[in-house]
């Protein structure tokens, strides 16, 4: 299982509580050296649900996943998504 299932195995988050902790989760094993934040490198889509609602990406050094932890918006108190590699690659080919 990796770290990122391990802090938080849901999509949804399900409070600000649970938000919170999960932050001071990554910024416990960013500071530890065990996960970096990266740079977005896709846009959401124009007709999200949340588009006030900012992305951060996180990358596990060991394992090369990488999530992504959208903040809470009107209607959500956060998503954490595994981001697909297809997904990374499909977007930056868009970009050139």
């Amino acid at each position: 299982m990796s770290m990122f299932r391990d802090m938080y195995a849901l999509r949804a988050v399900e409070s600000q509580r649970a938000f919170v902790e999960l932050e001071r989760m990554l910024s416990e094993a960013i500071q530890r050296g065990f996960v970096r934040e990266i740079p977005v490198t896709r846009q959401l889509p124009e007709g999200q649900l949340y588009p006030h609602a900012t992305e951060r990406w996180f990358l596990d050094i060991d394992s090369g996943e990488i999530y992504s932890l959208s903040d809470p918006g009107e209607r959500s108190c956060g998503q954490w998504n595994h981001v697909e590699f297809e997904e990374i690659q499909r977007d930056s080919e868009k970009l050139q």
